[in-house]
């Protein structure tokens, strides 16, 4: 009979069902790795990265013939959730009326599902309008001050409106 290398000890053993060493049962490690995998995907699908972050921060620990594999996975929770917070914080600061900061929060931003991605793309755009806005209205004042009311009144109503 040819020897089982353990996967989680990773010792060799004469017994293919289970490990001489530490004794665990192979089918059943296999089992709770694909359960527990599986709990992580359902979660992100629902979009619950902090619940699935804690049964992944666990994985590599205690199913370390898959380490690397699960490390790269929570590495990309990790940037998901960034990426997600980025997004909230982003949403505040706009509401709050500081769109640099939105806009600076949401440069680089490629998120990782279309739904994200739409909300991300739709702030972008009302953030340029609501900064156009602003850039119009100084150019208003500006020429209020320099006595050029026709001009002034002209770019007075084009911030109004929001037409650029």
């Amino acid at each position: 009979m040819p020897e089982t290398v353990c996967p989680k000890c990773r010792q060799k053993s004469d017994d293919s069902t289970q490990c001489t060493k530490c004794g665990i049962n192979f089918a059943e490690y296999t089992e709770e790795k694909h359960r527990r995998l599986g709990e992580v995907s359902r979660l992100l699908e629902d979009g619950k990265f902090t619940e699935a972050k804690k049964i992944a921060d666990r994985l590599p620990f205690d199913f370390p013939d898959n380490r690397n594999d699960f490390l790269l996975l929570l590495s990309n929770i990790n940037r998901d959730i960034s990426i997600v917070e980025k997004c909230r914080l982003a949403q505040k600061c706009y509401i709050d009326g500081d769109y640099v900061q939105a806009s600076f929060l949401l440069r680089n931003i490629k998120a990782f599902d279309q739904k994200l991605d739409e909300q991300v793309i739709i702030l972008r755009r009302k953030i340029e309008r609501k900064t156009q806005s602003i850039d119009i209205f100084n150019q208003a004042v500006e020429a209020f001050d320099r006595g050029d009311y026709g001009s002034a009144r002209e770019l007075f109503g084009k911030a109004d409106k929001g037409q650029h």
